[in-house]
């Protein structure tokens, strides 16, 4: 997200940077990148990709349920041409949140169906299909959360709607097809697009639906998208992605998103190198940030569209040194006036960079990850937050640092037990969390949760802001939570 707020130095010299870094270096990287790729990168001239090591390290390339997001849409399937496959899982989850104040406790349910179906009519074309049922109930449904804080800017949608439930919802989340051509693959429909390596933060992931840190461990959500892929050779790839819906639209059918101008998309050229796998991308993400359904509520009869285009270069790469294995991804904008580039303008790397690295150690039953964050939406001061920047999904972070911490540890055969937290290094603030799960039969697991937010008053997992209208809001509580969930 950019910002228009701060005072930074431009001169001649800095365009001139900006010129060589987007129009001769990036393209010089490439060309020195696919010439790599014609020489063996180790000793059988294969990826790490898929190799034992690699998997014990990260997890499999581009799992999509762990957070992990190597290529944009998964393309392998375990059905066989002729064969159709069903299965899914079911899951319900109880929560407890302490708040403070009068009510000292609240209480929620979530409840999730969610079907996948995989058909391969030949051996060149899978479909694919996800059919989510969804219901949340009390403290864990967004507009009672919202009406509770104050934030909830159609506090009539639900009595002007009242045949509509807002406690539940039915949609076909993914529906899409992959058809291989030889050295060309196309996939298309509403397809399940994230990008990037990294565990926690993903920088480079710009294209795809905008969903919550927790939402992305679960399931990554559906995109209208059309993502030709194509296979030179020795480990290389290039990708383009056309996306047909822009970020922050919701369910709103608004006149500018058929504005081409206004069409998300992406570039990426992907390969393999000096034991790492590794990407370099361009993307032009889109968001609306006009009124809810583009009228004025005041005055439904005036348009009040608005849209925001910002461009940027992306790189990341994963791999393995010894017995870890490590990862980068970052993101940086282009410089801009108004919606299109301009490298005459204002540009401050602090202001536009985002990057997460980590590194990933598993030993027998112990697993641990770190994560180091830099969030370019972010402020280094506490007294600048704006928490309508989490509540509207423009950032994850109020800050500009943090560090991101996990471990877990297998007893026997069954029982986990793992922990989790991220910390602000701006203000020191902290939220903690720990579950343990046990299985008790192969397709039917018990979880309990603990989640707590630790820091000074005004810090960011405080999580109590004070708006300046006399009002505060409190976005932050401990929480208890006990999920069952079935596999089939």
């Amino acid at each position: 997200m950019r910002k228009k707020n701060r005072k930074v130095l431009t001169s001649h010299h800095d365009q001139g940077i900006m010129r060589l870094v987007f129009f001769y270096l990036v393209p010089f990287l490439i060309l020195v990148l696919l010439f790599l790729a014609g020489a063996p990168a180790s000793a059988s001239g294969e990826s790490l990709e898929g190799t034992s090591e690699f998997s014990e390290a990260f997890g499999e390339w581009g799992d999509f349920s762990s957070g992990s997001s190597g290529p944009s849409v998964p393309s392998e399937s375990s059905v066989q041409a002729g064969e159709t496959a069903l299965y899914g899982y079911i899951e319900t989850a109880a929560t407890a949140v302490f708040n403070e104040g009068d009510e000292k406790l609240s209480t929620g349910s979530a409840a999730r169906f969610r079907l996948k179906g995989e058909w391969r009519p030949v051996e060149l074309i899978t479909a694919r299909m996800e059919l989510l049922y969804q219901e949340q109930t009390g403290a864990v449904n967004p507009l009672v959360t919202y009406n509770s804080l104050g934030i909830n800017p159609d506090t009539m949608l639900q009595a002007e709607n009242p045949q509509d439930s807002f406690l539940e919802r039915l949609e076909i989340d993914h529906a899409w097809a992959v058809v291989n051509l030889g050295s060309f693959d196309i996939s298309f429909g509403k397809l399940p697009m994230a990008w990037g390596n990294a565990w926690l933060y993903n920088p480079t992931d710009r294209l795809g639906a905008s969903v919550s840190l927790e939402d992305r461990e679960a399931e990554t959500a559906g995109t209208a998208a059309i993502v030709p892929v194509w296979y030179p050779g020795s480990g290389w790839a290039v990708e383009g992605t056309l996306v047909f819906r822009q970020r922050g639209m919701e369910n709103s059918a608004l006149i500018g998103s058929a504005d081409p101008e206004n069409l998300p998309f992406g570039l990426k050229i992907k390969g393999y190198a000096a034991g790492f796998d590794f990407a370099l991308s361009f993307m032009r993400e889109v968001w609306y940030t006009g009124a809810p359904g583009g009228y004025l509520a005041s005055d439904p009869t005036t348009p009040a569209e608005s849209w925001e285009r910002t461009y940027f270069l992306g790189f990341d790469t994963i791999g393995s040194a010894g017995p870890a294995g490590l990862y980068l991804e970052a993101s940086v904008a282009a410089p801009q006036n108004g919606n299109s580039m301009d490298f005459s303008a204002d540009w401050n790397l602090a202001e536009v960079l985002d990057l997460s690295a980590g590194i990933e150690y598993a030993s027998g039953p112990f697993s641990l990850k770190a994560e180091y964050i830099y969030s370019s939406a972010g402020e280094d001061s506490s007294d600048d937050y704006d928490p309508g920047l989490l509540i509207s999904g423009r950032a994850f972070f109020l800050g500009r640092h943090y560090l991101f911490l996990y471990s877990s540890r297998t007893f026997g055969d069954f029982f986990e037990v793992s922990a989790a937290g991220i910390i602000n290094v701006n203000d020191w603030s902290a939220a903690l969390s720990v579950e343990a799960l046990y299985p008790f039969l192969d397709d039917f697991a018990v979880s309990a949760g603990l989640s707590c937010p630790l820091g000074p008053a005004g810090s960011e997992y405080n999580g109590r802001f004070d708006l300046g209208t006399g009002e505060k809001l409190d976005l932050m509580h401990p929480e208890i939570s006990l999920s069952l969930k079935t596999s089939f």
